[in-house]
C-alpha cells in the first residue's frame, strides 16, 4: 500500500513523501510503518492506543497520514 506522509512526519521517513507498507487494516499499516520508521507511530497514536486528535487518516486511492 502506498502511504503519503505529511511534512511534519517526514523526518521519520528520511524526507520521503510516499512510502510502501503492507497491511489490510489500519492497525497492520501502522505496525508496518513503525517497523520501518521507528517512532512514527507514537506521533500518530497516543498511550491509550487512540489516534491523536491532530492526525487525519484518509483511506481511498491512497492511505494518508496527516
Amino acid at each position: 500500500m502506498k502511504v503519503w506522509i505529511a511534512p511534519p512526519l517526514r523526518s521519520y521517513t528520511h524526507q520521503a513523501r510516499f512510502v510502501e507498507v503492507e497491511g489490510s487494516t489500519l492497525r497492520e499499516v501502522l505496525g508496518h510503518l513503525e517497523e520501518n520508521y521507528p517512532g512514527i507511530r507514537f506521533r500518530m497514536i497516543d498511550e491509550q492506543d487512540k489516534i491523536r486528535e491532530h492526525i487525519h487518516i484518509f483511506v481511498g486511492q491512497w492511505f494518508i497520514c496527516w
